[in-house]
């Protein structure tokens, strides 16, 4: 009788908590799928015991201590929103034995998620020594395996190169910090092979880094959704649901963060204020 496959899913965030819940529907799947999954995160999950974590209370003020200082020294441009988690790759935040302790012997496959003061290159090298070479697959929630340590590229073409030079720490080295990461990342590409799971949006940028060039593999793969939460519904009955008007049309915009202006929701609510000067007050009165 041949033994279920197991899966081991990594993501430093709260898996049911805002994005971090990318993570858990991955879970869900593969439990339905008939895996064994293990999914790992940084800090326990209240009400979920059967998920591990690296530490058993939430990482205090001195986690990473020494880039955060950097960090506030060096005073990365702000305006890029670059969102820098670590510098080198080679600077871990968790320590390996604290990875390794809590892990079974064999994995199948390793799906990496959100990576954030738990992860870097060097780690995903070190594990995937101490568990045997399994299949690695990197679920990209943002930009970060295409560069040089950023994780939203923005305007920013320097990845096609390899990256150095660094607008966000206005940098005029080539051979900076992100250059070096660059570089390390391909070993670890050549050596791990992982499949990046991308939607065709984000293929575009894959196929132009220098960092994943020909060592990876992508792959498509379709949004997860809880069918338990999102599923179709007929839509006259929604309406009745939810009290809208069968001639309303309706339009939805949703955003975790209102005042993050990489995420442009400041500027729909521009627009839609210019829109409203548009429009007569019987028009407006109704817009909801």
């Amino acid at each position: 009788m041949s033994r279920q496959k197991r899966v081991l899913i990594l993501s430093s965030l709260n898996p049911t908590v805002g994005s971090g819940t990318v993570a858990l529907d991955f879970y869900r799947a593969f439990a339905e799928a008939g895996y064994v999954v293990d999914l790992l995160t940084l800090a326990p999950v209240d009400g979920h015991p059967e998920f591990m974590s690296v530490y058993n209370r939430r990482p205090g003020k001195f986690h990473h201590l020494g880039f955060r200082l950097w960090k506030k020294l060096r005073r990365p441009d702000a305006d890029w929103q670059h969102c820098l988690f670590y510098r080198r790759e080679t600077d871990m935040p968790v320590p390996i034995r604290h990875i390794t302790r809590r892990l079974k012997p064999v994995y199948d496959y390793v799906l990496v998620v959100f990576w954030q003061e738990m992860l870097t290159f060097k780690t995903i090298g070190l594990l995937y020594d101490y568990l045997g070479g399994p299949q690695f697959l990197f679920s990209c929630a943002d930009y970060s395996p295409v560069t040089g340590g950023c994780h939203f590229i923005g305007d920013c073409k320097r990845y096609y190169q390899g990256c150095g030079c660094c607008p966000m720490l206005k940098s005029s080295n080539p051979d900076d910090f992100t250059r070096k990461n660059v570089v390390y990342r391909r070993q670890v590409y050549e050596r791990v092979k992982p499949f990046v799971l991308a939607n065709t949006y984000m293929s575009g940028f894959f196929s132009k880094s220098k960092a994943l060039a020909e060592n990876t593999r992508i792959e498509f793969c379709s949004i997860l959704l809880n069918l338990d939460e999102f599923r179709p519904f007929p839509k006259k009955e929604s309406r009745n649901v939810f009290g809208v008007q069968s001639e309303k049309f309706v339009i939805f915009f949703g955003s975790q963060w209102l005042n993050d202006s990489r995420k442009g929701f400041a500027l729909l609510l521009e627009s839609l204020a210019g829109l409203r000067k548009m429009l007569s007050d019987d028009e407006a009165a109704r817009v909801h």
